[in-house]
């Protein structure tokens, strides 16, 4: 486009001070819940806590904290809506293999 012989196009744009209400399905929070495990390197158990503080105390002094804390936030998010949803179920799991225990 052209105005005023000056060339132009349209965008569009948010407010990053807005907010939107959105529809998610689980499977897409399973998926970035498993995009953070498979993609961020987390050297064992100590690692992972050490940068999940970081994170949560918006220490963004790496790459991977501030990575990380955008997919995490991203996932407190849907967390949140699923709550108050109540579409969140508590189940009991094996803490060693991270399997559902059943309770017939």
């Amino acid at each position: 486009m052209s105005e005023n012989n000056i060339e132009y196009t349209e965008v569009e744009v948010m407010s990053e001070n807005e907010e939107v209400t959105i529809k998610i399905p689980i499977n897409y929070y399973i998926r970035v819940n498993q995009l953070i495990y498979h993609y961020f390197p987390f050297r064992d158990e100590e690692h992972m806590q050490e940068t999940i503080k970081k994170v949560s105390e918006e220490t963004d002094d790496t790459p991977e904290t501030y990575h990380l804390r955008t997919l995490l936030s991203l996932q407190l998010l849907i967390e949140d809506q699923a709550r108050v949803e109540n579409k969140i179920k508590k189940i009991k799991v094996n803490k060693e293999t991270g399997e559902p225990i059943n309770e017939d």
